[in-house]
């Protein structure tokens, strides 16, 4: 900020500006002076103004003044600021106020909160209430929710699952034009699915620019469905490098066709790390194949306990033998090919959502 306005700036605060008083504090945050924050945010709060309240709410709190660190943030959650709306909600739940913290989850949502909207339907999603999930699942996206790839599989997926495929295509075509690399499998699986292979390849290829393993996998299954096994098996094999867990399961029974065996338990290994539960089977089914069924049975019961024992490992699995792809190819057909598309779980925020 140049020096001829910050001057106006303190003219205004000082004359009893309120938004001019917190555009000085979080001019004086930026200048690492908090003592000169805090005096301007208290002066804006006097007068009512949200950010204020809320900025000072947070310094409260960060300060051991929990107390005064609600009352604050209460005052500004009730003059409509949906951020303290949210950190309101989740104090009421820690003291155990529910229904408190429910009310105030769902006003930070109807004010433009995104994650407060995305937590919404996540929680109405896990009840089975699709329309409410529709609704703040919508809110999210529309109100730029930073996992955006997230929101928009999980409402696409609603969607497929209710039957209606072209809003789901639409919602994915959306967020792939915009770049959510996430969204650029979904986007390529619905294409493939309805036979649009071209344009499915389109979008993998996109996906796969981006290092997107769903898009690497799914696009060497497009691949081997038109004939092209040589190149859908190097995809496949870069996607189980990734840690794709269906490309795992795909490239490892390759491996195991030509009888590269112990290849195919090396890949299926590293796999564990994804505690997929077809790479956990793959895994097993191999180890009682190789007269190894008890320790078959305690990979199993691992998994089923949750107690996987996971070697993680940097080395990368070399191309399968010649004539396995083939053979492979040979060997699966129809549905066949269906279950080696990428698995598109509900996504989990805070992964890559972009």
């Amino acid at each position: 900020m140049r020096a001829d306005e910050l001057a106006e700036l303190v003219e205004a605060a000082e004359a009893g500006d309120p938004a001019a008083m917190v555009d000085l504090a979080g001019h004086y945050v930026e200048a690492d002076a908090l003592g000169e924050a805090e005096l301007w945010w208290r002066r804006a709060s006097e007068q009512g103004q949200p950010n204020a309240l809320f900025n000072l709410g947070l310094l409260r709190g960060r300060q051991g003044q929990s107390d005064e660190a609600e009352s604050l943030l209460r005052q500004a959650a009730e003059a409509g600021h949906g951020a303290a709306m949210a950190i309101l909600a989740r104090i009421c739940q820690d003291a155990g106020r529910d229904d408190e913290a429910a009310q105030w989850m769902h006003s930070a949502a109807d004010h433009g909160h995104p994650d407060s909207a995305y937590m919404l339907g996540q929680e109405y999603r896990a009840r089975g209430d699709n329309d409410a999930a529709e609704k703040y699942y919508l809110l999210a996206i529309e109100n730029g929710y930073d996992d955006l790839g997230c929101a928009i599989r999980n409402l696409g997926l609603l969607f497929e699952e209710e039957g209606r495929v072209d809003l789901a295509e639409q919602l994915y075509r959306a967020g792939a034009e915009e770049g959510v690399t996430m969204v650029m499998l979904d986007l390529g699986v619905t294409l493939a699915e309805s036979g649009r292979m071209d344009e499915a390849e389109e979008w993998l290829r996109k996906g796969v620019e981006a290092a997107e393993p769903g898009c690497m996998n799914t696009l060497g299954s497009v691949l081997a469905q038109t004939d092209r096994l040589s190149e859908a098996a190097n995809w496949w094999r870069r996607a189980a490098n990734a840690g794709e867990p269906t490309a795992i399961v795909t490239y490892g029974n390759i491996l195991e066709l030509t009888n590269q065996v112990f290849e195919a338990e090396r890949l299926y290994r590293r796999g564990l790390a994804t505690e997929h539960p077809r790479v956990v089977e793959a895994l097993a089914t191999l180890l009682a194949n190789t007269d190894r069924g008890g320790e078959a049975a305690q990979l199993r019961q691992q998994a089923a306990d949750g107690a996987l024992d996971v070697v993680p490992s940097d080395e990368q699995i070399p191309p399968a033998a010649a004539g396995a792809v083939a053979t492979f190819a040979g060997a699966a057909s129809g549905d066949d090919f269906a279950v080696m598309v990428a698995t598109r779980p509900e996504a989990v925020a805070g992964g890559r959502g972009r």
